[in-house]
């Protein structure tokens, strides 16, 4: 699948908000499609539209790098998080001030489904294993990303649904979550997995936990990084644990980059680990051809 980039994206934020009567809300840029009323759209903010829109126009130099995740239990890689890598001159300090900005520029789910489109070339270098891929409510609203598409869409680039984990990240909020939970029940039936991203920070609630129901519940780095030295924040991720259990949601730690930290991690009964003391993001053209099955 191609996503093509529109000509037209500096005129896009504006354009998808002329002749629509002040309260209602806006239809998709694509295809008429009516926008859900749980999605918050940010207010965009032309000053960053450009640098963006210039970003996509090169996406053929943007790249993917994958990061090992861990089952502590048994040490074994059993996945890999899918993370863009920007072009040199991109004028970006980081990928992470990349995706905000294409949020404040009404552009994040283009660089979404662009980044999307990178991350499942990689199917060689994956083998049997899961893949983590992020994507913002604003890019589960795409009808690109409804159900059938997107299982058409992975099973092309040589994924099984069910190896494909979609992370909701904290880029956008999420004003109904039993609507949203709704939304993306098809997403589930299909194959695909759940997990909300960098839980502990930003826009994340215990509704939305509550509602949506996830695969995985992935815990931010900032409840992580320490923890040997914090009784509190060990506290906190046992807690977590054990409602991950209750609801049937694995939890995995982010962001462990110490190995006291990891030892910690695992004393608490997290299932599953990333960071650097089990390994860094390593780019996809450097990773050895997998051809097994992780069970």
């Amino acid at each position: 699948m191609l996503i093509t980039v529109d000509p037209q994206l500096r005129q896009r934020p504006a354009a998808a908000t002329q002749g629509r009567p002040e309260g209602t809300h806006p239809r998709s840029a694509r295809d008429g499609w009516p926008e859900p009323h749980w999605l918050h759209r940010p207010q965009v903010t032309p000053s960053a539209v450009g640098r963006v829109a210039h970003l996509l126009q090169r996406r053929a130099e943007l790249t993917s790098a994958l990061q090992p995740i861990v089952r502590l239990d048994q040490r074994r890689e059993v996945g890999f998080e899918a993370l863009l890598r920007l072009p040199f001159g991109s004028g970006f300090a980081s990928v992470g001030e990349c995706f905000s900005e294409a949020a404040k520029a009404g552009l994040l789910a283009e660089l979404e489904l662009v980044a999307l489109e990178v991350h499942l070339a990689l199917s060689r270098f994956v083998g049997g294993h899961k893949l983590f891929l992020n994507l913002s409510a604003m890019s589960l609203a795409e009808p690109r990303l409804r159900a059938e598409a997107l299982g058409a869409w992975v099973e092309t680039a040589g994924f099984r649904p069910d190896q494909v984990v979609l992370e909701l990240t904290e880029s956008v909020s999420v004003n109904d979550p039993a609507s949203f939970a709704r939304w993306v029940r098809p997403l589930r039936e299909a194959g695909f997995s759940l997990a909300i991203d960098d839980f502990g920070a930003g826009f994340t609630s215990l509704r939305l936990l509550a509602e949506l129901g996830p695969d995985y519940l992935k815990v931010d780095r900032s409840l992580v990084s320490g923890i040997c030295r914090h009784p509190s924040r060990k506290a906190v991720l046992e807690s977590l644990v054990g409602l991950g259990d209750r609801l049937g949601a694995t939890v995995l730690a982010e962001g462990v980059e110490a190995a006291e930290d990891l030892e910690t991690v695992a004393a608490c009964g997290v299932a599953l680990a990333q960071g650097f003391a089990l390994g860094p993001p390593v780019p996809a053209a450097e990773l050895r051809f997998r051809s097994g099955q992780a069970s």
